[in-house]
């Protein structure tokens, strides 16, 4: 018994780093549970838009036990999600695969700055102040 209680400390460990990362960039990444629907992945991840007037980033993400592989259930719902829906869906297990997901958004955030900003010669920055100002 003391072996399971390891294994979801463990993997609710890395659920709870992923939701502290994901709100430290000013996203949210919800619990979702959905009953009579099993195989929903654990959280829906909302990361902010990469600037003022488009979309934020949806991605699904379940969280495993290091080594230990998704089950029918769960298989079925994230391909329908990734597949038929054309949603993100992401499997994480360590920490390391967490931050490889920010690591990601924040090149993709940083490489839409440097195009804005080689486009216009203005930064996205100066763009939100003169909005708000």
């Amino acid at each position: 018994m003391a072996g399971i209680k390891r294994h979801i400390r463990r993997e609710s460990k890395v659920e709870e780093y992923l939701r502290h990362r994901i709100r430290a960039i000013g996203g949210r990444a919800l619990k979702w549970v959905s009953p009579g629907f099993p195989g929903v992945p654990d959280r829906i991840c909302f990361f902010p838009p990469f600037k003022i007037g488009c979309q934020g980033l949806i991605i699904f993400v379940e969280v495993k036990k290091e080594g230990k592989d998704v089950s029918p259930d769960q298989a079925r719902v994230l391909t329908m999600l990734h597949d038929y829906f054309g949603h993100n869906c992401n499997v994480i297990s360590t920490k390391e695969e967490v931050d490889n997901l920010i690591r990601v958004y924040e090149e993709a955030k940083n490489e839409l700055h440097r195009k804005d900003t080689s486009n216009t010669g203005h930064k996205v920055e100066d763009t939100k102040d003169s909005i708000s100002g």
